[in-house]
């Protein structure tokens, strides 16, 4: 009886998990298909074209949806910041607190994504020339596959998206979101994510390869992250007194 309440009680299948993997296998699936065609790259770019020098990306108004998008995670990293010392504090209820594990699952996966490895890490090797930089769209420089880190471009480069890789971190904390809400919230982050990437790329900023890989990246980094400190696992239960075990085991 007891291994019957044991099956019972087992958590739900890791749907979440496994959508995160078929977004990740998805991405690749689109880095793979723009390594072979690279001309695709200045494709998706060229509908957000129109000559001789102008993305409509820079228009007013997705200029301020783009300022929006940016600062959001930042937002949502600072109330996790302000949640985890109020609960240690004793300010906030158990409801509101941010546990230490969680706590380091946020802060390692927007330090080690957005920063160390996307602008500290690709960026200053790719030199990959931006869209609004290129020939084919009124620039000087020439156009280059995502993959070959010889471009023209000395700082503040292409390959991959910034602003695209934190847009996707917000997964993280959607992922920390009550059961209730984690399907909706990971479900909003994941369009923000996209949001964040087809503004950029609209503006004349990234081209597709450079959003694609970043949703890739912080994909990959979120999961491993998410196994690694077994965040979703529940705590393993209190030993149990002899007497306690017999009365299991009835």
């Amino acid at each position: 009886m007891a291994a019957l309440v044991s099956q019972n009680k087992r958590p739900p299948p890791p749907r979440l998990r496994l959508l995160a993997i078929w977004g990740v296998l998805l991405a690749s699936f689109g880095l793979a298909v723009l390594a072979i065609w690279p001309g695709l790259d200045l494709a998706a770019s060229a509908l957000f074209f129109t000559p001789p020098h102008s993305f409509i990306g820079t228009a007013p108004l997705t200029r301020h949806l783009r300022s929006l998008v940016a600062i959001l995670p930042f937002i949502a990293y600072g109330a996790a910041v302000l949640a985890y010392f109020g609960g240690v504090a004793g300010w906030l209820g158990p409801c509101f607190r941010v546990r230490l594990r969680s706590f380091i699952f946020l802060t390692a996966t927007l330090a080690l994504g957005p920063g160390l490895l996307v602008n500290e890490g690709f960026k200053a090797h790719m030199h990959r020339s931006r869209p609004v930089h290129v020939r084919d769209f009124g620039g000087e420089a020439p156009f280059q596959p995502y993959y070959q880190p010889d471009g023209g471009c000395a700082k503040n480069c292409s390959f991959p998206s910034g602003e695209t890789a934190a847009a996707f971190w917000m997964l993280a904390p959607a992922a920390l979101a009550p059961p209730p809400l984690r399907a909706g919230a990971v479900t909003l982050t994941f369009l923000l994510g996209l949001s964040a990437g087809a503004l950029r790329i609209a503006a004349g900023a990234h081209f597709l390869s450079d959003a694609l890989f970043s949703g890739w990246l912080m994909g990959l980094l979120i999961i491993g992250f998410w196994n690694v400190a077994r965040i979703g696992c529940p705590p393993p239960p209190a030993a149990k007194t002899g007497l306690q075990a017999d009365r299991a085991s009835l």
